[in-house]
C-alpha cells in the first residue's frame, strides 16, 4: 500500500496549483478524465483561444490599414482544430509542471478518513483535497458544443447571460451569426455592478448582440450557458460524505476545512465560492499551506477579487460602486494618445473613490482593461490613492496605461 502526505481528488485548477505547492511532499493527484479540469479543457483556454482567432477574423473583415485582404472567408472546422491545439499545449505544459507527481488517471473512491481505492489500488494518505469542481447543468459545455458545429447556423439564441453566456454570444456574433442572448430572470449578468450592467448592454447591442430579458422560451436552436453544478467524489458509504449546503456543495471554514478534521476543499465544489480558475488554484494554496505549516497566504478580503468578462471587449472590475457617498468618475479611452495610435478609442475607466480618495471600486473597458485592472487592485489594496499614482509614479508614454493617471 501506498502512503502519501497530500491525495488530491481532481486535476483541474485547484487540484493541480495544490500539488504544485506541496514542495517536497509526497502527494498523489486523482483525475478520471483530463488534467486541467474545466478551465483548461472546457472554459477559460478554449474560450480565450477562441476569442483571440474571431477578433482577428473581425480584424481582417472590417480591413487592415496597408494590406489588400481580398478573400475574407474563414474556416470554421479550421478554427477548431487550432483551438483544440492550444488546449493540447497547455495541457502538455501542465503535465511538464507535475512531472515529480503521483497522476492516478481514474476515479478515487474514499473508502475512510485516511484511505481510497484508485485504479483497484488502495491508498492511505494523511490529507485529503476535493477539488472535484463542477459540471454543466446542460448536457455538455458550450465548449463541446461549439466544438460540435459543422457549419455554423445563420442565426441562434444563447440561453444564460452569465460570463459564459456573453463570452459565447460574442464569439458567434463576431463570426458573422446573428445572436440573441436569452436570460430568465430580469436582468443580465446577475451579480454584475448595476453601473456597469447598463455599460454592458450597450456594449452587446452596438456588436449585434440582442438581448431578452424575463426570457423562458426554449428554441430549437440554441446554445446552453446556464451554469453548472458541484461535483462530489465517490465514498465507498455515503456517511462518509462531509457536509454540504443546499446546492450540493461542500461547506467549509475560513481555513478551507470540510467537517472532516485532515480533509480541505478548494475550488467550484466548496460552498459560496465563484466558480472561477484563479480563486480555485488561490484557495487550493492557502489549503496546502494550513496542511503543511508553510507560509501563511492570507484570506483575500471579497473587495479585492478581480473579474472579468473578456468580450465583446474586455470589462474587467472589482470592488464596490454602490455607495451614494462614493465618488464616481468616468474617464474615456479617447483621451489616451494610445488609444489613438492602436486604432482603438473604445473603452472608460470608471473608479469608485471614498471621501479620503482611496479606491473603493474600479472598472475598465477596453483593450488590455483586464490586464491593466490590476494596477488599480494595488492601489485599493495598499491604500494608494489615484493622486498618489499620478503625482508620483512615471509612466510610459505612450501607453494605454496612462488612462490610469488621467
Amino acid at each position: 500500500m501506498q502512503k502519501f502526505d497530500l491525495l488530491i481528488i481532481g486535476g483541474g485548477s485547484a487540484g493541480t496549483a495544490a500539488a504544485m505547492h506541496s514542495v517536497g511532499k509526497k502527494v498523489a493527484i486523482a483525475e478520471k478524465t483530463q488534467l486541467g479540469g474545466m478551465c483548461v479543457n472546457e472554459g477559460c483556454i478554449p474560450f480565450k483561444s477562441f476569442l483571440n482567432i474571431v477578433d482577428n477574423i473581425e480584424d481582417c473583415r472590417k480591413g487592415i490599414v496597408g494590406i489588400d485582404l481580398i478573400e475574407k472567408s474563414f474556416d470554421y472546422e479550421t478554427i477548431v482544430d487550432e483551438v483544440k491545439r492550444r488546449i493540447e499545449s497547455v495541457r502538455k505544459s501542465l503535465e511538464f509542471s507535475l512531472q515529480n507527481i503521483t497522476v492516478y488517471h481514474d476515479e478515487a473512491v474514499i473508502t475512510d478518513k485516511n484511505h481510497a481505492v484508485i485504479d483497484n489500488e488502495e491508498i492511505e494518505f494523511d490529507y485529503l483535497l476535493i477539488a472535484t469542481g463542477s459540471s454543466p447543468k446542460a448536457n455538455m459545455s458550450a465548449t463541446k458544443q461549439l466544438f460540435n458545429f459543422t457549419t455554423l447556423p445563420q442565426e441562434i439564441s444563447v440561453i444564460g447571460s452569465g460570463i459564459t453566456g456573453i463570452e459565447a454570444a460574442s464569439i458567434l456574433a463576431k463570426l458573422g451569426v446573428k445572436v440573441t442572448l436569452q436570460e430568465k430572470q430580469n436582468v443580465i449578468c446577475p451579480g454584475i455592478p448595476e453601473i456597469l450592467r447598463k455599460e454592458l448592454q450597450i456594449i452587446l447591442r452596438r456588436n449585434g448582440i440582442s438581448v431578452k430579458t424575463n426570457c423562458q422560451d426554449v428554441p430549437d436552436n440554441a446554445l446552453w450557458c446556464t451554469g453548472s453544478t458541484p461535483v462530489l467524489p465517490r465514498f465507498l458509504d455515503a456517511s462518509l460524505c462531509p457536509k454540504t449546503d443546499d446546492y450540493g456543495c461542500l461547506c467549509i471554514d475560513e481555513n478551507q476545512k470540510t467537517t472532516v478534521d485532515n480533509w480541505f476543499a478548494a475550488g467550484d465544489v466548496c460552498s459560496g465560492t465563484p466558480k472561477l480558475a484563479y480563486i480555485a488554484a488561490y484557495q487550493a494554496k492557502r489549503a496546502v499551506s494550513i496542511m503543511f505549516n508553510l507560509p501563511d497566504i492570507p484570506k483575500v478580503e471579497p473587495q479585492f477579487i478581480p473579474y472579468c468578462i473578456f468580450a465583446p471587449i474586455p470589462l474587467a472590475w472589482f470592488g464596490d460602486f454602490d455607495n451614494p457617498d462614493y465618488k464616481i468618475e468616468k474617464k474615456s479611452y479617447k483621451a489616451v494618445p494610445a488609444a489613438t495610435v492602436y486604432d482603438d478609442t473604445r473603452g472608460f475607466m470608471i473608479t469608485a473613490t471614498n471621501q479620503n480618495g482611496r479606491l473603493c471600486g474600479a472598472a475598465i473597458c477596453g483593450t488590455a482593461a483586464h490586464e491593466m485592472i490590476h494596477q488599480l487592485l494595488i492601489c485599493a489594496k495598499y491604500k494608494i490613492t489615484l493622486k498618489d499614482l499620478q503625482n508620483n509614479i512615471l509612466t510610459l508614454h505612450p501607453v494605454l496605461s496612462e488612462l490610469l493617471q488621467l
